[in-house]
């Protein structure tokens, strides 16, 4: 083990007894759909030497496994007697820092998103390597103005429906839900026993509501909640949640915990422990501890909370866009297309004749009708008193209304000629 550049050798702890013990924390939240990964070690050695806060720790182990970790930069440091015990993070702890956003203003937006995530890592100190991000692939001013680096990378984690960590080579890594950055057989003969809590899917619909705009998008078919997955970030869409779709179609999240498993590596980020013929048991919290001639993990995913009560929104925006869909309010017309307007007094909209907005991207948006208060007419002739034509590109319209007895104009009416 190195710890402050003074080199031990695991299979002599007990003998030497300098190090009490020694844990690598991994953990997440119960289902990896976004954020970050963070890496804790906890050690306790007998030695006299001082340390400095914020001071790299590096941890190399071997004897039964030889493994090397990042470095990881002391947060705190105990000591009773002649024993200090020292809790560092790894790398990511540095992602709470300030996104320094000089060279990105209004005028140079969008901005392509892998520059945003190279400069992250160049600031947080991570190792130069290829970062894109095909879920979201550019970025505005206000996604990076005044943010710290961790809150950009939780924005681009929940629309990309995964998470963020420190690989052992100190990259930044990027891993999608169902996905996992390693895979380590357990040994379970020497291992406590396996325990599966719980399993939600296979799924087979996807719910992704849109927190900026409120809207709630769908992929696949299903109103049970135990094969629904919900999720929620400010840039989905409706094509990003049938990505999702395509990713989590048929699979099972399996909540699992494992007091004692006997591993001969540790890999970094979400771990995948196979237990025999036992696949797909990802853990979001993981311990590793290191022992006189072993290695083991307490591995864990936490039970399953949500309930049908927490798809009410979801499944109730459903049913909402169902009742209002082809409903006319007034001249205002809720279709598939979106909001659309119409003089058409009949209630069959299939017959109508509707003039729809549309938007281009970056927000411009077109209608494909006449707007008479903002476009000048080509030219205007006035036929009679109350009949009035007005020629818009080569179409002419004809407006005539009638006049009450007290001078009101009423009956208005708008034709197209042929």
């Amino acid at each position: 083990m190195t710890v402050g550049g003074t080199v031990i050798n695991s299979r002599d702890i007990v003998s030497i007894k300098l190090i009490r013990q020694s844990d690598n924390t991994r953990s997440n939240g119960n289902m990896p759909v976004k954020g970050i990964v963070s890496s804790e070690l906890i050690m306790t050695i007998s030695t006299a030497d001082s340390f400095q806060p914020n001071a790299a720790v590096r941890l190399r182990v071997s004897g039964k496994a030889d493994m090397e970790f990042c470095p990881h930069f002391i947060s705190s440091i105990s000591r009773r007697g002649g024993l200090v015990t020292i809790r560092a993070f790894d790398r990511m702890r540095m992602t709470e820092n300030d996104f320094k956003d000089g060279f990105y203003t209004e005028d140079k937006e969008p901005y392509n998103t892998s520059q945003v995530l190279g400069d992250i890592a160049s600031q947080c100190g991570f190792k130069p390597c290829e970062l894109s991000f095909p879920a979201v692939d550019r970025l505005y001013y206000g996604d990076v103005h005044g943010k710290k680096c961790r809150e950009i990378l939780e924005m681009l984690s929940e629309n990309g429906v995964g998470v963020w960590h420190c690989s052992d080579d100190e990259e930044l890594r990027f891993t999608p839900l169902f996905s996992m950055s390693g895979s380590v057989g357990v040994n379970v003969s020497e291992s406590a026993p396996l325990y599966i809590h719980s399993e939600k899917g296979p799924f087979e619909a996807v719910y992704a509501k849109n927190t900026a705009s409120g809207e709630v998008f769908s992929a696949g078919s299903g109103s049970d909640f135990r094969r629904s997955l919900k999720l929620s970030g400010k840039l989905f869409d409706k094509d990003r949640t049938g990505d999702v779709m395509s990713l989590a179609a048929k699979k099972v999240w399996r909540s699992f915990y494992c007091s004692h498993a006997d591993i001969s590596f540790a890999p970094c980020g979400l771990t995948e422990f196979v237990f025999g013929d036992i696949y797909g048991l990802i853990s979001v919290k993981t311990v590793i501890r290191f022992g006189a001639v072993s290695v083991y993990a307490q591995a864990e995913t936490a039970d399953i909370c949500e309930d049908e009560s927490d798809y009410t929104d979801v499944f109730g925006y459903e049913l909402l866009k169902k009742i209002e869909g082809g409903r006319k309010y007034g001249s205002t017309v809720i279709t598939d297309k979106g909001v659309g307007f119409t003089s058409d007094s009949g209630t069959d909209l299939r017959k109508a004749d509707i003039s729809f907005f549309s938007a281009l991207g970056d927000r411009i948006t077109q209608f494909d009708g006449v707007m008479m208060d903002n476009v000048m007419p080509d030219s205007i002739r006035k036929l009679s008193d109350t009949v009035t034509e007005f020629v818009y590109g080569k179409t002419a319209y004809k407006l005539s209304y009638d006049v009450s007895s007290d001078g009101e104009k009423k009956n208005i009416r708008l034709a197209k000629e042929e």
